[in-house]
């Protein structure tokens, strides 16, 4: 359904960059639910520790990143809701990769996290 397309970090306009910051964390999590898939959960695990230190910089989700931030979870979200498992994991190394630019981190993604490792098994 619609579900993700309406959730807030998909329209964060009248958030403030802490509430961005939760609404992002709480749509992370939502998509790891929704998935319901090995692929994304082995994904997040593998990130996890990565995913922590991303989401203690909470400045990631201050203008004018955030424009680009919300279009990456409603392609997500659309991607999720279509069906699209491809697209999904495309929209989702995307934007990771870009998160973690924006923090200064590498973009070595872990061990059979890797977009031609394990992310295409399965």
């Amino acid at each position: 359904g619609d579900e993700l397309l309406t959730h807030p970090a998909c329209d964060p306009s009248d958030l403030s960059d802490a509430e961005m910051h939760e609404a992002d964390r709480a749509f992370h999590a939502r998509i790891v639910a929704a998935a319901d898939s090995p692929v994304v959960t082995d994904l997040y695990s593998a990130l996890r520790e990565r995913q922590l230190r991303v989401t203690a910089t909470a400045r990631t989700h201050e203008s004018p990143r955030r424009s680009t931030v919300t279009d990456q979870h409603v392609r997500l979200a659309t991607a999720l809701r279509d069906g699209d498992a491809t697209e999904a994991k495309r929209c989702l190394r995307e934007h990771l990769a870009h998160t973690m630019r924006a923090i200064g981190l590498s973009e070595d993604f872990p061990t059979g996290a890797h977009p031609t490792g394990g992310l295409d098994r399965g």
